[in-house]
């Protein structure tokens, strides 16, 4: 299963993979294991493993990152794209669990 092992934030996402790099080591990363760099904006990601960048993500206009969503995002990783919207409703679940309950 895909797990986020760190969170960089106000990252300058202009920097390719090898200044990510430089940034927070990568090579020590495990298979399935992804760092995800945000720009300061929150509004731009770039979810990296130990040797890529799998994923650069821009929100929509005026819509910014929710940082509790980042943790989710590898789970909703699929090929290159992300599904922002059901990482957001696992967010929902946990925050709000009662709201979410199966009768």
């Amino acid at each position: 299963m895909n797990k986020l092992t760190r969170y960089v934030p106000d990252t300058d996402l202009r920097m390719g993979y090898d200044g990510l790099n430089k940034k927070t080591p990568l090579s020590n990363l495990g298979k399935g294991e992804f760092v995800a760099f945000v720009n300061r904006d929150r509004n731009k990601i770039k979810l990296c493993t130990s040797n890529d960048v799998v994923l650069y993500h821009r929100m929509t206009r005026g819509n910014k990152i929710d940082p509790r969503v980042i943790m989710f995002l590898p789970r909703y990783l699929n090929g290159a794209k992300i599904n922002y919207d059901d990482a957001m409703r696992e967010v929902m679940k946990k925050e709000f669990p009662k709201w979410f309950k199966v009768k």
